[in-house]
């Protein structure tokens, strides 16, 4: 066996352990701590750690926060229909959510509905639907910064 490659050998196992672990983790957060309670009036009530800010709604395209429960649906938390949609019944919390970080942990209710690829909470259009962070996240990386522009799935 060449002198490199013998080298390397012992460290090959905890190599291959660092990318199982690396690949298998969370990017932001527990996706563990994400609860959706659904209600027999067709609304929902959210809460976990944000793991993607879509932010195309600064590009005539949608905006929601996705939320990931462990082994389940994404949960996307809409809040801008996008150019052409429906009127948000507050602007202010239109604001707020573009502010938000992955890895802040937020609680949201409104009207919900169950798609083939995510779950929606629409917090947009709803008068009494709500949106709070509970706490922020780290401060923004690089490569925590959130997406801009129309992206894909999972989202409305």
């Amino acid at each position: 066996m060449p002198a490199p490659l013998a080298t390397l050998m012992p460290a090959l196992p905890m190599t291959l352990l660092a990318i199982l672990l690396a690949t298998s983790l969370p990017a932001c957060g527990s996706r563990a701590d994400t609860v959706v309670t659904i209600r027999a009036d067709g609304t929902a009530h959210v809460g976990g750690t944000v793991i993607r800010n879509q932010r195309g709604c600064r590009r005539d395209a949608a905006c929601w926060l996705e939320l990931r429960p462990a082994g389940g649906t994404p949960v996307v938390i809409q809040y801008h229909h996008g150019e052409g949609g429906p009127p948000c019944a507050d602007p202010a919390r239109v604001t707020q959510a573009l502010a938000i970080e992955p890895g802040a942990r937020v609680e949201a209710e409104g009207p919900y509905r169950a798609e083939s690829a995510w779950q929606t909470v629409d917090v947009c259009t709803a008068p009494g639907a709500t949106l709070r962070a509970i706490s922020q996240a780290a401060p923004p990386t690089s490569s925590s910064t959130g997406t801009e522009g129309a992206g894909t799935s999972p989202g409305p």
